[in-house]
């Protein structure tokens, strides 16, 4: 899978950078979550946090991995109910907000 990110706004705030971008994850998701670099985000050199906003289809959550600084994406089983990291092939667009330097 690859991620492809699209800015949507930038501003500072302080000594800090912040990026609200449009990740979209495509192919076939890797387990243990999409590496996020900052290199990805024009002159960031470190990512301080990732907060991931609005869920991108019904049951799929993306979450931060600041250990590993990677993207997760998690798949709610519909008829257990449990969620559990999403394996497979997929398209998913989600937005995101990235502060660092």
């Amino acid at each position: 899978m690859a991620l492809a990110i699209s800015e949507q706004d930038r501003r500072i705030m302080g000594d800090r950078v912040v990026i609200d971008a449009k990740v979209t994850f495509s192919g076939t998701y890797p387990a243990g979550g999409e590496a996020l670099a900052a290199s990805a985000f024009d002159g960031l050199i470190q990512i301080d946090s990732c907060i991931p906003h609005s869920q991108s289809a019904a049951g799929i959550t993306v979450v931060f991995d600041s250990t590993n600084t990677k993207l997760k994406v998690y798949d709610e089983n519909d008829t257990s109910g449990v969620e559990a990291e999403f394996s497979g092939t997929c398209t998913i667009n989600h937005l995101v907000q990235v502060t660092g330097k």
